[in-house]
């Protein structure tokens, strides 16, 4: 979608990865409150997404490993904001 239709037909729509982290949490709560942004967030599977319901932002569950489940979600979005990490502790 090039940025004429855009701004004639639709917001920019932003996808998140990483939005119940630190810096995820307080990102996607400022872009909440911008009317031109459409946020989805991506989140893990079994997180507690209580932050963002409370909010009222839009979320999938989502294993980013998985090219075919996340594909969907990057074609429809104008911008990506990549946040997300794998932690693993020193008995992984």
């Amino acid at each position: 979608m090039d940025s004429q239709t855009r701004i004639k037909n639709d917001k920019l729509k932003i996808l998140v990865t990483g939005s119940l982290g630190f810096l995820g949490k307080h990102l996607v709560a400022e872009l909440k409150n911008d009317e031109n942004f459409e946020l989805l967030c991506l989140t893990r599977e079994n997180e507690d997404t209580s932050y963002l319901q409370n909010l009222g932002i839009n979320y999938q569950t989502c294993d980013l490993l998985d090219k075919i489940s996340i594909e969907p979600h990057i074609q429809k979005s104008d911008l990506i904001i990549h946040l997300a990490a794998k932690l693993r502790s020193k008995n992984d």
